[in-house]
């Protein structure tokens, strides 16, 4: 049986981001668990290029406000505001 998985569509973003975050999702989703970024440390994720310069320690004491808001009525309704301060 065949799975249906839905259309990511592309978004305008700078070729590097493009091939960083190819990149990163594609280390990710390795088949095999062990071949896999970060499978024995996180350590590996944070520092691939593509999310290497976050700020870790100001994410890890909340100091940046989430980029999702949820309606906790309603969880369908949910508002992302991700992409809205990447650098051109």
């Amino acid at each position: 049986m065949k799975e249906n998985f839905p259309v990511i569509k592309s978004v305008d973003l700078p070729l590097v981001y493009e091939l960083e975050m190819g990149d990163f999702i594609n280390k990710l989703l390795k088949k095999n668990v062990n071949n896999r970024l970060g499978h024995d440390t996180i350590r590996k994720i944070k520092l691939h290029s593509w999310i290497k310069d976050m700020p870790w320690g100001k994410i890890k004491s909340r100091a940046y406000p989430s980029p999702c808001n949820v309606n906790v009525k309603n969880l369908l309704k949910i508002k992302c505001n991700i992409f809205l301060d990447i650098p051109s």
